[in-house]
């Protein structure tokens, strides 16, 4: 569970910085 927590929440910082390639990762989960 944690490790899936921080999963969204370095997706979250990514979405800040960089949209796309937080879309990228998204898509590989």
């Amino acid at each position: 569970m944690i490790e899936k927590f921080a999963r969204e929440s370095y997706t979250e910082m990514n979405e800040l910085v960089l949209p796309n390639d937080t879309n990228t990762f998204g898509n590989l989960k």
